[in-house]
C-alpha cells in the first residue's frame, strides 16, 4: 500500500518526497527533477506508515537490527537534503 509514502517537504515549491523501506527520495514537484535520496542502511528498513512533520522536517522510523543504537531508529529529511 502507498499509504503514507508521498509527502510535502518545505514552503513552496518545496519537494515531494516519497518513502519506500529501503530508499526515501525528494523530487521537485514543478520540474520533477531528482534533488536528492538516502537509502535505509545495511539491515535496516524505512517504515512509510510512521513518520511525523515536525519544525519543516519530515522524521522517519527506520527499523534496524537488534542491537542497532536508537538514534539510527529515525531519519529526518528536509526539502533540501536528508540529515540523519
Amino acid at each position: 500500500p502507498a499509504r503514507g509514502a508521498l509527502h510535502l517537504l518545505g514552503a513552496p515549491p518545496g519537494a515531494v518526497a516519497v518513502v519506500t523501506p529501503r530508499l526515501v527520495t525528494a523530487y521537485g514537484p514543478g520540474d520533477g527533477d531528482l534533488r536528492w535520496h538516502r537509502e535505509a542502511g545495511p539491515g535496516c528498513a524505512f517504515d512509510p506508515t510512521r513518520t511525523a512533520h515536525h519544525a519543516g522536517l519530515l522524521l522517519i522510523a527506520r527499523h534496524c537490527a537488534p542491537g542497532t543504537p536508537w538514534t539510527s531508529r529515525i531519519a529526518a529529511v528536509s526539502a533540501t537534503a536528508p540529515f540523519a
